[in-house]
């Protein structure tokens, strides 16, 4: 779809993002009860999900009795973010997509040198505070936004996640997100802060003299921009156009804001289905059990206070006198007639208990726990190492369905982000001549090295090179050493190596592996040379002895 903004006039570009808003929030009602009820079980911290700023907090816990859906929520996050990204062990690569460059040593250092800076820039940013902030929104309500923006007094980009209720998404025709609004509310001192006393309605300049944390509502917007222009600088040519844009009503209604951003918002939408702008979550897989499993557990703090304080069957008489408190006494003369006793007895508590269990269980397996129990070596001595390595590897491609979303749409996003902010900041290593070519330098790729994109990889890639060692091994055995020639051993290494995470300046570059093995090979020439010498003095003596007297050497001798 063409959005123009080319020629059109504040007015005329103020009534065209209201008309679009006004149409998102159509659209997206559908979706919002499931989203209202999700957020309800897994996360309650988002209970205020339809409600404006006035309700927020006042549904926290709210009818919740059972707090083990929220809990494996969590965990699934934290463990998902854990064995994917850290800030303590490195967690990607870059690559080239022509795997000839790849055995160059200058375009391995230079591509060692980007991992180096990236990961710095992704370090001092807010990545992972955005992302455990987003990881929550993402398994519950299926679609999490964050947004990036240059934060000019810490020289690092600044990631924030927002909330899910301010997220309204239209797509392009392949289904990629191409605009995005977010109704925001800013106090008065910090929008002069952000858009200037002259681009702001004067109720607002007013207002920060007395109330500077009075709040006003904004939306903001981004757009593909018409008039973008690769490698400019004017904001007005980047890719993306962005609106601040007031709202005061539909007559005192203005943009304050107009400019430009290279990068759209970080979408995650999980399970996304092509015809839809949200996506569909773990938290919706496992709803069916979440309620059930809430109400049983409403069910059992019910029983567990009548087991506690059970209903009587009293006398009328024995009004006002029946006293059930501790040491209580309750003093009657007709025993027989006038005695207290339960109303309500034998209450099956087990029942709830194993029905919940097996709740529990099926909202382990929505959530993928297994599969970070077996991570954090959970599930008991009864398995080997061999054992806990293939269930790992099985339950991890069940989560490749998860994955496969999540880096491209996340991971690559944000690592692009950081990407050209330390080129602007002139942070990036040069790259070597050999990658430019006619149509510029050849495009740097993304490869995850976290425990959970290797085990992806492991599953086809590395069983291969397994596979493989073992039928060399049988090669050798049959037809010899020399068999094993066929073999690039160096290209083999980094092959099997790199995508398992081992940094590119641990290995040799090829002319270090080709003069280690010079010396080797030289080496082991004098070895040889200096053990026929030896044995060369160990024949001398024999050769100075008399031929013996009737043996094969004497008739040759006599012969010749």
């Amino acid at each position: 779809m063409s959005y123009a903004f080319k020629g059109k006039s504040d007015e005329q570009i103020t009534k065209f993002l209201l008309g679009n808003h006004g149409q998102l929030e159509s659209r997206r009602k559908q979706f919002e009860p499931l989203w209202e009820l999700e957020n309800k079980i897994f996360r309650p911290r988002r209970a205020d999900f339809l409600g404006g700023p006035e309700s927020d907090g006042k549904q926290y816990g709210a009818k919740i009795y059972d707090g083990y859906p929220q809990n494996v929520m969590l965990k699934f996050c934290v463990g998902f973010l854990s064995y994917l990204i850290s800030r303590r062990t490195p967690f990607l690569q870059f690559v080239v997509e022509d795997n000839s460059l790849m055995d160059n040593d200058d375009v391995k250092k230079y591509l060692q040198a980007c991992t180096e800076q990236i990961t710095f820039g992704i370090n001092k940013s807010s990545a992972f505070t955005a992302l455990k902030q987003f990881m929550p929104d993402y398994a519950t309500t299926g679609t999490a936004v964050i947004i990036s923006e240059k934060d000019y007094k810490r020289d690092r980009i600044s990631f924030v996640t927002r909330h899910p209720k301010r997220n309204y998404i239209a797509d392009d025709r392949f289904g990629k997100p191409e605009v995005y609004h977010s109704p925001i509310s800013i106090t008065a001192s910090m929008a002069i802060e952000m858009f200037g006393e002259d681009e702001l309605p004067q109720e607002i300049i007013k207002a920060s003299e007395r109330n500077p944390f009075q709040k006003y509502d904004f939306i903001y917007c981004v757009y593909p921009n018409d008039g973008y222009v690769e490698g400019a600088l004017d904001k007005n040519r980047q890719r993306y156009k962005e609106f601040y844009l007031y709202q005061g009503g539909s007559k005192e209604s203005k943009i304050v804001y107009s400019g430009g951003r290279k990068s759209f918002p970080i979408i995650g939408r999980m399970g996304k289905d092509e015809e839809c702008e949200y996506g569909m979550s773990l938290a919706a897989d496992a709803l069916t059990e979440a309620l059930f499993s809430n109400k049983l557990g409403e069910k059992k703090l019910i029983a567990a206070h009548k087991a506690v304080e059970p209903p009587m069957l009293v006398h009328g008489e024995l009004r006002g006198e029946l006293h059930t408190g501790a040491n209580g006494r309750t003093y009657t003369s007709d025993m027989a007639s006038k005695i207290a006793r339960p109303l309500i007895e034998n209450i099956n508590w087990p029942l709830a208990e194993n029905e919940q269990e097996l709740l529990h269980k099926s909202i382990d397996d929505k959530f993928y726990v297994r599969l970070f129990n077996l991570f954090a070596g959970r599930e008991g001595p009864q398995i080997t190492m061999y054992e806990a390595q293939r269930m790992i590897g099985e339950q991890a491609s069940l989560l490749a369905t998860v994955l496969d979303d999540f880096e491209p749409d996340v991971l690559d996003n944000m690592v692009d982000v950081v990407w050209d902010n330390e080129t602007e900041a002139g942070r990036m290593p040069e790259a070597p001549d050999i990658l430019f070519g006619d149509s510029g330098i050849a495009d740097v790729k993304t490869k995850y090295t976290g425990r959970l994109a290797q085990l992806q990889r492991s599953i086809t890639s590395q069983d291969s090179f397994v596979n493989a060692l073992g039928i060399l091994k049988e090669i050798a055995g049959i037809f010899g050493p020399q068999a094993l020639m066929k073999v690039k051993v160096e290209s083999f290494m980094e092959d099997l190596l790199i995508p398992i995470g081992v940094p590119q300046k641990d290995l040799l570059t090829d002319d270090e592996f080709a003069k280690v093995q010079s010396m080797a090979m030289a080496q082991q020439r004098q070895q040889e040379q200096a053990q026929m010498m030896l044995e060369g003095a160990k024949a001398v003596p024999s050769l100075q002895k008399t031929t013996e007297k009737g043996s094969p050497l004497e008739a040759i001798t006599n012969a010749a």
